[in-house]
């Protein structure tokens, strides 16, 4: 039987050099002469346009935004400014810098978090927009990466906003067991991003976000996913997240809603009440929302929570209150509005340990005494002293 010789696997040149394309023969490309001219000692001429082509598209391809959404999500237009680079450093802030400043669970954030955005896209733009909103601070180097500045990063913010909230709403539509876990942490990560608009430096329309009772909305959607989790699993089972084991324990209503906490703002449950006709629900949600602020301003001037704690406290605030307290926000109640004053005010104590609070105080409390009867100006006396003179934390 007569051997024959295997054809080696070579692929002939179709963008290669003269000489090569016409002895039908494979071409390094080489540049400025390729190895088979070199070999011949003879001159080596191409076809430059093609080469220039080439870079061109070799440039495209590096430029080209990255697609990492849904096909449902590609039908919208991706911002050019965003790119795989500029998301590696955003993620080198989350991690390096941003998990740090967001709880007392910073391991979980820092650890955890980064996994489960792998997992849940949502997660990963909750993220990236809370990163740039902390790289948009002032005191932080003005060139970020790629030509985007620091005075990009509110716009590019939003854009990543608008992603978490579309794929956090479509989470709920199915919640179980496997994604539930990743639907508390997506809403915290909109909670906070959102509550950043609060201090107005930020466009507030394209965060979805008009204003404090509109934030209260918005970030209502934990106790929903909340009460979820509880009918999924069991409340052990549930209290094994490592959100709920950081400081400070948010699951004892007792504790919570101890009207002693009250007793430095208690003026406020009876101020005017002969003006205004309650219901035993309108008196419940008063007396507990006044408790859990109150419980706020001691874990601040008693100093038994950390800056970081009271901001737990307060994007869990509305999952813990009831949610007839958000209504009389909502309904502009000059009793519910001056609570929210206070809860400014406790934002004001420690915006100089977290970033998330600052500038906050100062942006809102005027706007929720425009909305009260000039009478009420007297019920506020610590909430106003301290954004204008910088007054004690003590009432």
């Amino acid at each position: 039987m007569k051997y024959v010789m295997p054809r080696l696997n070579t692929v002939k040149t179709r963008t290669g050099y003269h000489r090569c394309k016409a002895r039908k023969v494979k071409c390094d490309e080489a540049h400025p002469k390729c190895g088979a001219c070199s070999r011949h000692g003879v001159e080596c001429t191409y076809d430059k346009v093609r080469v220039n082509r080439r870079k061109q598209t070799l440039a495209k391809i590096r430029a080209a935004p990255t697609e990492t959404h849904s096909v449902e999500d590609k039908a919208r237009p991706i911002d050019s400014r965003i790119s795989t680079l500029l998301e590696t450093r955003l993620m080198h802030e989350w991690t390096a810098y941003v998990c740090h400043t967001l709880s007392t669970a910073w391991e979980f954030w820092k650890y955890e978090a980064p996994l489960l955005a792998f997992e849940h896209r949502c997660i990963l733009d909750g993220l990236l927009c809370l990163a740039a909103l902390y790289i948009a601070r002032p005191n932080t180097q003005d060139i970020i990466c790629l030509g985007v500045t620091r005075a990009d990063m509110p716009y590019i913010a939003s854009i990543y906003f608008e992603r978490a909230l579309s794929g956090h709403q479509k989470m709920l539509t199915d919640l179980s067991l496997s994604n539930v876990e990743a639907a508390y942490v997506s809403c915290t990560c909109i909670t906070l991003a959102s509550l950043v608009t609060l201090r107005g430096e930020v466009e507030e329309s394209r965060f979805l976000v008009n204003g404090f009772s509109q934030w209260l909305r918005l970030s209502r959607g934990m106790k929903f996913i909340v009460n979820k989790w509880h009918g999924l699993a069991s409340f052990e089972e549930v209290r094994k997240f490592a959100i709920f084991r950081s400081k400070p324990d948010l699951s004892n209503p007792s504790e919570l809603y101890n009207r002693e906490n009250a007793e430095p703002f208690k003026h406020l449950l009876t101020w005017a009440k002969e003006h205004e006709l309650q219901t035993p629900e309108d008196q419940d949600a008063y007396a507990k929302a006044l408790s859990y602020i109150g419980l706020m301003y001691r874990g601040i001037t008693e100093g038994f929570d950390h800056p970081y704690g009271t901001c737990r406290r307060i994007v869990a605030m509305t999952s813990l209150l009831p949610e007839r307290f958000v209504e009389l926000i909502e309904i502009r109640r000059p009793r519910a509005l001056a609570m929210a004053m206070h809860v400014f005010a406790c934002m004001k104590l420690v915006e100089k340990e977290v970033f998330w609070m600052e500038g906050i105080a100062e942006q809102q409390i005027p706007i929720l005494l425009r909305d009260m009867p000039s009478a009420w100006a007297d019920a506020v006396p610590w909430p106003l002293g301290l954004i204008e003179s910088e007054g004690s934390t003590r009432i």
